[in-house]
C-alpha cells in the first residue's frame, strides 16, 4: 500500500526526504551522464533498496521512477518517428526531445522542493505503470 500524507502522523525524517529528494534528482546528473538513456537508474536503485523498510520514501522513488520510464517512452516514441519517416519525423521530434529534457529538469526541481517539505510529490500527466 503506498504512504499517503494525508495518513501520516509526524513529518518525514531528514534521512527520508534526503533520499527522496536524490530520488528526484538524480535521473537528472544521469541524464547529463548518460544522454538521458540512464535516468531511470537512480530512482530504481533508491526504490530497490528503500521500499520494504522506508514506506515514504519507496512510494517517492517509484513515483520519480514511473516518471523516468514514461519519458523514456516518449523519446523511445520519437526515436522509432524518425526511422520510419525517414527522417522528416525529426521535425516534431527534435522539439519533442527539448520539451522531455526541460520537463525532466523543471518537474524533478518541483518535486525536490516539495519533498523537502516532506509533502509527497506526485508528477503531473504519467501513467504509473508501477
Amino acid at each position: 500500500m503506498d504512504y499517503d500524507t494525508a495518513s501520516a502522523s509526524a513529518m518525514p525524517s531528514t534521512d527520508e526526504r534526503n533520499w527522496a529528494m536524490a530520488a528526484h534528482l538524480g535521473p537528472i546528473a544521469a541524464m547529463v551522464l548518460s544522454a538521458g538513456a540512464a535516468a531511470w537508474l537512480v530512482p530504481l536503485v533508491i526504490w530497490l533498496i528503500k521500499r520494504d523498510e522506508q514506506p515514504w520514501i519507496g512510494t517517492q522513488a517509484k513515483e520519480a521512477l514511473n516518471f523516468q520510464i514514461n519519458l523514456l517512452l516518449a523519446a523511445v516514441a520519437m526515436t522509432l518517428l524518425i526511422l520510419v519517416t525517414l527522417g522528416l519525423g525529426a521535425l516534431v521530434a527534435v522539439p519533442g526531445f527539448i520539451f522531455i529534457a526541460i520537463a525532466n529538469v523543471v518537474l524533478a526541481i518541483i518535486a525536490t522542493m516539495e519533498v523537502n517539505k516532506g509533502v509527497a510529490y506526485r508528477y503531473p500527466w504519467i501513467v504509473r505503470i508501477l
